[in-house]
């Protein structure tokens, strides 16, 4: 896995490459001022299923919680999700009108039968 915590319009956030069933996490992410984001998960191949969550922090509990869950990736395919304040939110599983909040984070989970999967997540700050 790669991050760039400060400016991640370069590369990837998170790289998988991995067989079986699993979780990965990006590093802890600080938005300084977007409003918004826009994630490319970029699955080149996929046996099983592969879900992709953009997770915000509460400093006042000390806890992550989910602002956008996407949806189940069960094919190789280019799926982007969106969180931008004041967005039409047709498909809730891949955009939300939400504010991007300073420490954010993606979180991937891998499941499935016999589950393999080759893919990129990348992020695009929205000002």
């Amino acid at each position: 896995m790669a991050a760039d915590p400060k400016n991640t319009d370069k590369g990837a956030i998170v790289t998988l490459s991995s067989q079986g069933a699993g979780t990965v996490t990006s590093n802890t992410l600080q938005n300084v001022n977007a409003c918004g984001v826009t994630l490319v998960i970029n699955a080149t191949a996929v046996t099983g299923n592969l879900q992709v969550t953009l997770q915000g922090y509460d400093n006042a509990s000390a806890s992550w919680y989910n602002i956008l869950v996407g949806p189940s990736i069960t094919t190789a395919e280019t799926t982007i999700m969106r969180v931008y304040p004041s967005i039409t939110t047709s498909n809730t599983s891949t955009i939300s009108s939400y504010t991007l909040p300073e420490w954010w984070r993606v979180f991937v989970t891998v499941g499935g039968s016999t589950p393999s999967v080759t893919a990129t997540v990348g992020a695009c700050l929205q000002i």
